[in-house]
């Protein structure tokens, strides 16, 4: 949900907005018009563009003509950021503009070759070998080296 705001200072209201998670937003303006500010939650609507925007410009005239007050509004509302994408919708644009990247300037991924292949292949196995012969000589030892100790009255 949206949260159509007010702010105030010294009882005057000064600013109307819109935010989905008013407390950030709150603070954002105290760091911006001074501490002395305070907050009035006017409303309520829905997070997306058509819901939020017509009840913001409602409260900014609202508070321009009844209230005759100096809004420092640079517009008469919706100027904030209009739509909040999803996940689906955040990853179809990036296929899309790594799709047109890629399109426009030519580029394509070299393709690994057999020589590369055999490096992966390798390196692979040795790591295999590494954690193997770390699991049977230095692990084991450490524990038997521990038990040893504990025999023999050393640690």
């Amino acid at each position: 949900m949206t949260t159509i705001y007010a702010l105030y200072k010294n009882d005057i209201p000064f600013y109307v907005g819109k935010s989905r998670v008013p407390d950030r937003r709150f603070n954002a303006h105290k760091h911006k018009f001074g501490q002395d500010i305070v907050m009035k939650k006017l409303d309520t609507a829905g997070d997306h563009v058509s819901e939020w925007k017509p009840v913001e410009n409602a409260w900014i005239s609202f508070y321009k003509v009844w209230n005759e007050a100096i809004l420092v509004n640079k517009n008469d509302g919706g100027g904030g950021r209009t739509a909040y994408l999803t996940q689906e919708e955040l990853d179809e644009r990036h296929k899309i503009r790594t799709k047109n990247y890629r399109i426009r300037t030519g580029y394509k991924s070299p393709p690994i070759t057999k020589e590369k292949r055999k490096q992966y292949e390798v390196t692979a196995n040795a790591k295999a070998y590494r954690n193997k012969w770390w699991r049977e000589n230095v692990k084991v030892n450490s524990r038997q080296r521990k038990i040893n100790e504990e025999k023999n009255g050393l640690h």
